[in-house]
């Protein structure tokens, strides 16, 4: 099914591809499940995710990171098909020039928002945040372990797998830029990103 969008958010004339936004008159997914107008609860989010999986899939397939975040989602009032609205932190994962390395930076170095993110994004998003807001002369190092042990209350799902994982990424960086870099040449990484905060934004709504 397609749906008549009220303008284009974003366009990209080198892949000739555009993000499509959509009237936030409708109604948020969040409320739509929450109203109890489901009839078979369960059946219908296993629905609602296998059709937002295929969602990103697409997106994927061009190089676009969307950055799911389930608050951002909205409700066709017809087909009650969920909608992806809100493209503000989405991205085309293609950094191959300093200008666009720049603006992942200052993207990334804001505020996060979404309890659902994996360790290795929240580490990514405070690699932005430090080399933004720090002369690599006074950056103060900060241990992961020290990272993890005072957020994994405040986010959900976090384990140790990630922890390792993030071990992993600071070997193969070294330093700060290092580690942003190798962020940046792992496109599978932010792939992986979206299907796992899709994953556990649904378990959340069972």
């Amino acid at each position: 099914m397609f749906f008549i969008p009220e303008h284009i958010s974003t366009y990209n004339r080198e892949k000739n591809i555009g993000l499509l936004t959509y009237d936030n008159k409708y109604d948020s997914l969040l409320k739509f499940i929450n109203s109890g107008k489901l009839i078979i609860k369960e059946r219908e989010l296993f629905f609602y995710k296998k059709h937002l999986c295929m969602c990103l899939e697409e997106l994927h397939k061009y190089n676009i990171f969307y950055y799911f975040h389930i608050d951002d989602l909205y409700i066709h009032s017809e087909s009650k098909m969920p909608l992806m609205y809100n493209f503000e932190k989405s991205c085309f994962v293609d950094f191959n020039n300093s200008e666009k390395r720049e603006n992942i930076m200052k993207m990334f170095a804001k505020p996060i928002k979404n309890k659902y993110i994996p360790f290795s994004l929240f580490f990514f998003h405070f690699i932005a945040f430090s080399l933004i807001n720090n002369s690599e002369n006074r950056m103060k190092e900060i241990s992961i372990y020290e990272l993890y042990d005072n957020n994994v209350s405040i986010f959900y799902g976090w384990n140790q797998d990630e922890l390792k994982e993030v071990e992993h990424i600071v070997l193969e960086g070294k330093n700060y830029e290092g580690i942003f870099d190798y962020y940046l040449g792992n496109s599978a990484l932010w792939f992986h990103w979206d299907y796992v905060i899709l994953e556990r934004s649904f378990m959340k709504l069972t």
